[in-house]
């Protein structure tokens, strides 16, 4: 059974910023494409199997569930599993070298 994808308008806010800085700062529209190619296929993976992968065990004490993670590239997808609406809530891309600490502020009630 496969899972929903909800992503989170921070996740959103992050992986665009992502983006835009491999095309504008680094210039390079082919390492832009092979990120989101490799983030669409991390994507099916997570759609389909999202408790297989790791858990992010740092970022799993601040809240009050298990955040799992995926690495793309060099960055990490966080999200965390409702396994009662089968959804998996992606809350976080950020580069492997940014701290989790970065999204501790984050609330998984005020998701939109």
């Amino acid at each position: 059974m496969a899972y929903s994808i909800h992503r989170t308008a921070r996740f959103n806010k992050q992986l665009e910023g992502a983006v835009e800085y491999i095309l504008n700062i680094l210039c390079s529209p082919g390492a832009a494409k092979s990120l989101l190619d490799e983030y669409e296929q991390a994507l099916q993976l997570i759609r389909n199997t999202p408790t297989w992968l790791p858990v992010d065990h740092a970022a799993s004490a601040h809240f009050d569930t298990t955040i799992y993670r995926k690495t793309v590239r060099s960055y990490l997808i966080r999200y965390w599993v409702d396994k009662a609406s089968s959804t998996v809530h992606l809350i976080s891309f950020r580069h492997r070298s940014q701290d989790y600490t970065s999204f501790v502020d984050y609330d998984r009630t005020d998701e939109s």
